[in-house]
């Protein structure tokens, strides 16, 4: 009789990818990803948990050898990502852009992209008059606990990464209705027009009946984790300028993106929860997210908006895998292999 191990790993090492610069793929400005991707290390992860299966499963009949193991990534701004924070997150998927996938099987994730700790500016020891809201010590959230080495590394915040995987294991291991994962990009449509649209799919499979959501954010600033690729020159490495842009709900599991903030410059490219929001390619902030009202030092946890609706799940659903893809002459989607986003 097999036993079930639940294992949680935090994946805070670096490697070369299974995949090596350049990819071997040319689109019609003849970018490749490593342009955009500084970290990638995909087989990394993969490894440790086939190593870990092999060892637990060793003595027959103890450990199943496909036991389910859960991944968290790493929080906004965590420092282990290094230069390119986004592509370390997608490594620690093997670069499928979603788990489980070929290369991490009986595998479950949760998204801490948008776990930040909250009073992250406020100093070693909050105080209530450096950061409001912070009154007291919440069960869930205690912002007057000391941190440990920082809060980037090690945010405070820790029972929604927990609720996360639980919320993943319930529909992949015990059989629970629901997605395992959240929206995912299957691929996209620029329609050009007099007035020029992007329409952003997500796999309707892996939704699983659960409704494609979106949370409000700050229209205003476009503080949506959103941004497109414009004015990038093929032959100069990381050029161009990513415009932060606004998008709405096209039921049942699309969205519209608005391009307006282009000023008519042609989209080569589009990302999503990808590291900072806006700016050139060069810059290295994270992924910034915040609802309407929100000070800007203060965006609280789970706020960048798009998220599969789930009860079981913490903030009311599962946030949407992180994602970067050229936009090719024809108008779609190409993400970085082995993710595939071309429908």
């Amino acid at each position: 009789m097999f036993c079930t191990r639940l294992v949680v790993s935090v994946f805070v090492f670096s490697c070369h990818s299974c995949i090596e610069c350049p990819f071997q793929l040319t689109l019609h400005l003849a970018y490749t990803f490593c342009d955009f991707i500084l970290a990638p290390d995909g087989c990394l992860m993969s490894n440790l948990v086939a190593l870990w299966r092999a060892a637990w499963s060793k003595v027959p009949g103890t450990t199943d050898p496909l036991a389910p193991f859960g991944i968290s990534t790493l929080s906004t701004d965590d420092s282990e990502g290094a230069a390119d924070i986004a592509s370390f997150r997608w490594s620690q998927g093997s670069n499928y852009g979603v788990v489980p996938n070929p290369s991490l099987p009986n595998v479950f994730l949760a998204h801490g992209y948008d776990l930040a700790d909250v009073w992250v500016n406020c100093g070693d020891a909050p105080q209530t008059n450096k950061c409001p809201g912070c009154e007291s010590a919440d069960p869930d959230y205690n912002c007057l606990q000391k941190w440990y080495m920082g809060p980037g590394i090690h945010p405070r915040l820790k029972k929604p990464f927990g609720q996360r995987l639980a919320a993943s294991a319930l529909p992949l291991i015990y059989g629970w209705g629901g997605p395992v994962t959240g929206p995912t990009i299957s691929g996209c449509t620029l329609t050009q027009s007099a007035k020029p649209g992007l329409t952003v799919n997500f796999n309707e499979t892996l939704l699983a009946g659960a409704p494609l959501s979106l949370l409000p954010y700050n229209i205003t600033q476009r503080w949506s984790g959103m941004s497109i690729l414009v004015n990038s020159t093929p032959s100069v490495a990381r050029s161009g300028s990513w415009v932060a842009v606004n998008f709405d709900l096209t039921p049942p599991s699309s969205i519209s993106v608005d391009l307006t903030p282009l000023g008519g410059a042609t989209p080569q490219a589009i990302k999503y929860a990808w590291g900072q929001t806006g700016g050139t390619p060069n810059d290295q902030g994270d992924v910034w997210c915040c609802a309407p009202g929100n000070n800007p030092g203060l965006c609280l946890p789970s706020q960048c908006p798009i998220y599969a609706k789930m009860a079981t799940a913490p903030f009311g659903g599962l946030s949407a895998n992180p994602f970067l893809a050229l936009i090719t002459a024809q108008g779609k989607c190409s993400c970085p292999p082995p993710q595939i986003c071309d429908a």
